[in-house]
C-alpha cells in the first residue's frame, strides 16, 4: 500500500522526466486500485489512462494497467483504452492515500 501513497508519488515524480510516464499494474481479483490511482493523478495534476490487455492462451484473464502522464502525446492510446472522461461508470469515492492513512475496505470488489 505504501507504494500508492502521496509520499511515494512525490518520490516517483521527482525522478520522472518531463515526458515520462508512471505505469502501475492494478490487476487484482479482490481489490480495485483504480480509484486510488485516479485520486493520486488528480492530486498531482496527472492524466490517468487505463489499459487492459486481454488474456492469452492458458490465462484466465488479462492484465490492467494505469498509465499516468504529465501531458498528452507521451503514450499513444490503443483503441481499447479508457481515459477519465470516457469512463461512464462512477468510481467509488476514495480518499487520497498517505503514509499515515489508507484503507482497503472501499476497494473490495463486489462482483
Amino acid at each position: 500500500m505504501h507504494l500508492l501513497t502521496e509520499e511515494a508519488f512525490e518520490v516517483y515524480l521527482s525522478h520522472l522526466r518531463r515526458d515520462g510516464v508512471i505505469a502501475i499494474l492494478i490487476s487484482s481479483y479482490h481489490l480495485d486500485f483504480e480509484p486510488v490511482i485516479r485520486a493520486q493523478a488528480a492530486h498531482f495534476g496527472l492524466e490517468p489512462l487505463r489499459l487492459h490487455n486481454g488474456s492469452g492462451a492458458g490465462q484466465d484473464w488479462g492484465s490492467t494497467w494505469m498509465i499516468l502522464r504529465r501531458r498528452q502525446g507521451v503514450v499513444e492510446e490503443p483503441a481499447d483504452s479508457q481515459s477519465a472522461e470516457e469512463d461512464g461508470d462512477p468510481l467509488p469515492q476514495s480518499s487520497l492515500w498517505t503514509d499515515d492513512y489508507f484503507s482497503l475496505l472501499p476497494l473490495l470488489r463486489r462482483d
